[in-house]
């Protein structure tokens, strides 16, 4: 290909060019192409990388070099690969890698060296400098030997593959230099079965390090009376005076394994159908719910009053999570390909915690609002501050939400995801702080004071004490409900994100369950509504059982309406709970 071959194509983000005949690369071939993502040169004929052939890929996140002929790579051929997630160098025939190779790529995730059969490991020395790397894929290199200090410099490693090599045993000091390693692959290699190798597989056991996969597993090469038997004969032995015992009916260990294939054809048709129908339900009770709220506060000019400006709010980004959140969600759930381009797939990603965001500090506003309304303080209730802070709830939910979109893009598989795993867990921690802990400490505290507010009000007025009460459990029952929309989905992805718990099909069904949770909160308010304001449920049976239209409903609600004219003060006289009271506001 002639130098500067695509330069015309400045804005390409995919190019494929495997499966041809191609011997050389030219520096300067991928000029101006600042733009290009995903670089594919698999399955060519390509023997050598001229340094200064990726310098202008600044935003390449992945290239794929297998099945090559490539030998060596020099130490600044890859430079300028700044943004460098994913590489893929397995069948060639590298012998030799500087280690500072990789060392400037400050993002590089994940290295596939797998089936380069003369590859130089050394147990000596690093093996390679890069602290970012998550996942090393060494298969079939006919490695002999590792040890802590080959390791070294990439600490950060949570997957090793290293099967089919020629390890019989395993020095114990590399898990000390890799502590988030979580999958260890050493099945079809000779290994021995001694004392050495029994702490392994009892430390594996013990920190549920996955070491197979379905039926390939670590297997005994000797000694000769469990040759050939998976290694988890290490269960029914014992090490004394450094010589291993097998003791009871040892050879009848067999690995049991399900068939993934069946479970993952039933997860795909329950996130087709099961997790689609939940979702499609929840969506048509919430957004006819927060629609209706929204009419009927909008038509009812009464109703036009700081305290229902605050639901008002709530019942537009609950409505908001529903219509652009709960689609877009379920579309990368249920999407094989993303075709929707980098944009989109940052914006789906955006919207969920924006629309959270939004409904967790609207709640948490309207927590504290009803305390100073049981006060009788008009501190939140003039028109000025209400919109200053409902347009403050969304600015701060804009703010906290980007650095979701920042945390995602689209991969080479054309799905739209995240490789950067300690980013987002960074994330994640910063969302369970904002949009749950610190809210929910907010409301539980207002609605504790609002309960206590209530019951002291409640012993001087006799008549109106049961009623009261009855509020007071309601308001700590709207905690309640915030605790368990909010705290599972977000607490149960953290414990996932930092492999507390692993994310197997069966978790994939609990992660499904807090969602809809916390779907469900956005349906609750208006139904809370209903059933705690005459108001809201005397215009919401005349909207629907009459079908009036809004200019007529809107005649009637002057005339008929059982609001006040005007925002009562609530200066220094206490605060009743009657039917006629703007104070059933306090609820909602």
């Amino acid at each position: 290909m002639e130098s500067g071959a695509f330069r015309g194509l400045p804005r390409l983000e995919q190019l494929h060019l495997h499966n041809n005949l191609i011997r050389t690369l030219q520096p300067g071939t991928f000029a101006n192409m600042t733009n290009l993502r995903g670089l594919h040169l698999a399955n060519n004929r390509i023997q050598t990388l001229e340094p200064g052939l990726f310098t202008d890929l600044i935003n390449l996140n992945y290239i794929s070099l297998e099945s090559n002929f490539i030998q060596l790579l020099q130490a600044d051929v890859f430079l300028g690969l700044t943004k460098l997630r994913n590489l893929w160098l397995s069948e060639n025939e590298i012998v030799y890698l500087h280690p500072v190779t990789f060392k400037h790529m400050k993002k590089l995730r994940l290295i596939c060296l797998e089936n380069n059969t003369n590859l130089q490991v050394p147990a000596d020395k690093p093996f390679l400098d890069v602290p970012t790397l998550e996942s090393l894929i060494l298969s079939n290199c006919n490695i002999t030997n590792l040890s802590a200090k080959t390791f070294q410099k990439t600490r950060n490693l949570t997957t090793l593959y290293l099967q089919g090599n020629n390890l019989k045993t395993f020095d114990m000091g590399i898990l000390k230099v890799l502590p988030y390693l979580s999958s260890l692959y050493l099945y079809k290699n000779p290994l021995q079965c001694d004392c050495q190798l029994l702490k392994l597989w009892q430390w594996c056991r013990d920190h549920k390090v996955k070491t197979g996969i379905d039926e390939d597993v670590p297997r005994c090469e000797s000694p000769e009376q469990v040759s050939g038997l998976w290694w988890g004969v290490f269960g029914q032995a014992q090490c004394k005076s450094n010589q291993l015992e097998f003791i009871g009916d040892y050879k009848t260990t067999v690995h049991e394994f399900a068939d993934r294939n069946d479970e993952i054809e039933k997860h795909l048709n329950f996130l087709k159908y099961g997790q689609t129908s939940a979702y499609a339900v929840l969506f048509l009770i919430g957004t006819i719910g927060n629609t209706t709220v929204i009419i009927i506060i909008v038509c009812n000019k009464r109703m036009r009053t700081v305290s229902y400006a605050y639901i008002l709010n709530l019942a537009v980004g609950d409505l908001f999570s529903l219509t652009m959140n709960l689609p877009l969600y379920q579309a990368v759930v249920l999407s094989q390909n993303w075709v929707l381009g980098e944009f989109l797939c940052k914006l789906a990603v955006f919207f969920r915690p924006l629309s959270i965001g939004v409904s967790g500090f609207s709640v948490t506003i309207l927590s504290v609002q009803r305390y100073f309304a049981t006060l009788g303080s008009l501190r939140l209730s003039t028109r000025l501050t209400t919109f200053l802070i409902i347009l403050a709830v969304w600015i701060i939910a804009i703010c906290c939400a980007l650095p979701s979109a920042f945390s995602v893009h689209v991969d080479h598989n054309m799905i739209c995801t995240s490789d950067n795993l300690e980013y987002y867990r960074i994330v994640d921690l910063f969302h369970l702080l904002t949009f749950c802990v610190m809210p929910l400490s907010v409301i539980v505290t207002m609605y504790v004071m609002t309960a206590r507010q209530l019951i002291m009000n409640a012993r001087h007025m006799q008549t109106d004490a049961k009623a009261c009460k009855t509020l007071a459990k309601v308001v700590l029952g709207l905690a309640t409900v915030f605790f368990i929309s909010f705290v599972p989905y977000h607490a149960l992805w953290t414990v996932i994100l930092w492999e507390i718990i692993p994310l197997e099909l069966e978790m994939t069904y609990v992660v499904f369950a807090s969602s809809c949770l916390l779907v469900f909160n956005s349906c609750f308010n208006p139904i809370a509504l209903y059933c705690t304001s005459v108001t809201f449920r005397r215009q919401f049976e005349r909207y629907f059982l009459a079908s009036c239209r809004c200019t007529k409903m809107r005649l009637r609600d002057e005339e008929e309406s059982d609001l006040p004219a005007e925002e009562p003060s609530y200066t220094n006289i206490p605060v009743r709970y009657q039917r006629r009271s703007t104070s059933e506001i306090i609820l909602f």
